[in-house]
């Protein structure tokens, strides 16, 4: 319960964080309700002798009882028994995804032109399955989103079944590692 209070915590957070920026009493009203809603948390979490922690960084989001950790630390902890490497895979994942220049380049070689002193020619250095492979969170991601907007909000969501499968299908098959999901049927 404490969990999903602080993450509720931290979506109001963010979204007070937007409504900063924005005029007009609707935006006024709504980050009232947010600072309501954080004090009405704060008194649950008291009955049950959890306090409510007030960060006095204006950016660091409120939480009850112990600061909880962040999403590099669960990764982290998620992802191997070796201490720093889920939280350097989930650094490249977001370096390609948002592409950086230190996340792309990794994939690319650079050679003086033959033809063209000065200049580098620059082509990419890894094959297909490979680079499927270094990013397969991609469609997981895209896939989990999917089904998390079905429960969530209780969207009809089924139109993205079959192109969801495809998808999954298709990366598995360039990454040399067959999706393990439902089978594709004409």
């Amino acid at each position: 319960m404490r969990r999903n209070l602080n993450y509720d915590l931290l979506a109001i957070h963010e979204d007070l964080n937007m409504l900063r920026s924005m005029d007009g009493q609707e935006a006024i009203d709504k980050a009232a309700r947010h600072r309501e809603r954080i004090d009405a948390i704060g008194r649950g979490g008291h009955e049950h002798n959890i306090e409510l922690v007030r960060p006095r960084k204006g950016y660091t989001a409120c939480h009850l009882g112990e600061k909880p950790p962040g999403a590099m630390t669960i990764i982290d902890k998620s992802a191997s028994r070796t201490s720093g490497v889920g939280s350097r895979y989930q650094q490249l994942l977001s370096s390609v995804a948002h592409g950086q220049l230190h996340g792309l380049s990794r994939f690319l070689i650079h050679a003086p032109s033959p033809t063209d002193p000065g200049k580098v020619i620059v082509q990419m250095s890894i094959a297909d399955h490979d680079l499927a492979l270094h990013l397969l969170a991609g469609p997981l991601c895209a896939s989990t989103l999917v089904e998390h907007l079905r429960w969530f909000f209780g969207w009809d969501t089924s139109e993205l079944d079959r192109i969801t499968l495809v998808m999954m299908h298709t990366w598995g098959r360039i990454a040399g590692v067959p999706y393990a999901g439902p089978e594709l049927t004409a």
